[in-house]
């Protein structure tokens, strides 16, 4: 019997009118993002340019060879060959096995574009360049008839120059070397262009000379010559008048790999320290005794009953501004000859209250174990970014009291 009570009768339309509601909604939500897509990838192209170009943009520290979710990818191969083999049986049991052979197939390709995909990325684009070998021979031997010799001579110096681009990609912590590997191929293209045009016999000159400066230009070199002329290329190298937990920090940093570089005394710390792992700001806590944590208050750090904490927060604040500057995330650590509580093995971490701002975390460690653990953990940063990184601090206001200079002073 139908409800004759006041409302029933719009209540009953607004339940049915829910469902398309709430499908209208998903729709406009689904059609936004999409736009929004359209609209910001011109956007992301034109970010990604500048930094490439200029080093202009966020320096933002990720695991450069990380790879996909495999067991996620592995339940999608295994639900994707049951749903073939199931519609193989029912369609053509004469053809199952070749079914089986192709699901596999399929399945196992899917998981390594999955989980390795800047592996396959980058096998591609070796493919691609090999494969074009035969190509690029018969257009440099375009001018002359002898299209088998020039080939013959053409295709190992090729082949060669696709491997020393790769190998470069590798060395340089690339994060997309499959893009390096593209772009030198389009160059040497470009080189063989301008050859023919100006100067055919010196083809393999024009290649050499055009992705010699690709590569140096991808490994960051140009901000190092930057640097040169505008007279701060030194700004760091030396540090002055140290103090004995200053000169036991320095004492550190060359046990450092050569992938690293830091400087002296910048921005009102001790060192800053730029390298595959990431950004770090150290400073060197005065004192000697016991290390102990929470002594008075939460989060008070002690060094022979003596708080540390003003010095740390000021480190923090200094820290955070640099930070700003540089516009890349910056560790802080500070190293301290200490007793260290029994258990921590060397390495405390404490949250240090900053001044209109969220709590900074400072990793205290045993000055001893400083060059294990800046080289700790994967590569987050490429050759180039820790070359941009480096510009940048150097860039950063040197301290006066300890250089001889004044702010600012070239």
């Amino acid at each position: 019997m139908p409800d004759k009570r006041p409302g029933a009768a719009s209540k009953r339309r607004a339940s049915r009118t829910v469902p398309s509601g709430r499908a209208a909604r998903w729709l406009k939500r689904r059609a936004q993002g999409a736009r929004d897509g359209v609209t910001h990838a011109p956007r992301r192209l034109w970010h990604s340019v500048r930094f490439a170009l200029a080093g202009v943009g966020t320096v933002m520290p990720r695991p450069i060879s990380q790879s996909g979710d495999k067991r996620r990818a592995l339940v999608h191969v295994v639900f994707g060959i049951t749903v073939l083999l199931v519609l193989a049986w029912f369609n053509n049991r004469q053809g199952f096995a070749t079914a089986t052979v192709v699901a596999a197939f399929l399945g196992l390709l899917y998981l390594f574009w999955t989980a390795y995909r800047r592996f396959a990325l980058m096998l591609i684009a070796m493919m691609w360049w090999l494969a074009t070998v035969p190509l690029v021979a018969v257009l440099t031997a375009a001018p002359n008839e002898s299209t088998l010799l020039e080939e013959a001579q053409f295709g190992p110096f090729f082949v060669g120059t696709g491997c020393v681009v790769w190998l470069t990609a590798l060395l340089n912590r690339e994060r997309q070397p499959w893009l390096v590997i593209f772009g030198g191929w389009a160059l040497s293209i470009v080189a063989i262009a301008l050859a023919l045009r100006l100067a055919a016999d010196q083809v393999l000159f024009f290649v050499w000379a055009l992705l010699l400066l690709y590569l140096v230009w991808r490994g960051g070199l140009h901000f190092t010559v930057t640097d040169f002329f505008r007279r701060r290329l030194r700004r760091g190298r030396e540090y002055k008048d140290p103090t004995p937990e200053q000169l036991g920090l320095y004492e550190q940093l060359p046990k450092l790999s050569r992938a690293y570089s830091w400087l002296y005394q910048m921005a009102e710390v001790d060192a800053i320290v730029v390298g595959p792992t990431g950004t770090f700001a150290i400073t060197a806590l005065p004192g000697t005794g016991p290390l102990e944590l929470g002594l008075r208050r939460k989060g008070d750090v002690t060094i022979g009953r003596v708080s540390v904490n003003p010095e740390l927060a000021q480190v923090a604040k200094v820290v955070r501004d640099a930070a700003q500057k540089m516009d890349t995330r910056v560790t802080v650590l500070a190293t301290a000859d200490a007793e260290f509580p029994e258990g921590s093995h060397g390495l405390i971490t404490a949250d240090i209250s900053v001044p209109g701002a969220s709590a900074v975390p400072i990793t205290i460690v045993r000055d001893s174990l400083l060059a294990g653990r800046l080289q700790y953990g994967v590569p987050v940063l490429s050759h180039f970014e820790t070359s941009l990184l480096m510009h940048r601090a150097r860039n950063l206001t040197p301290n006066a009291q300890e250089v001889g200079e004044e702010p600012g002073a070239e």
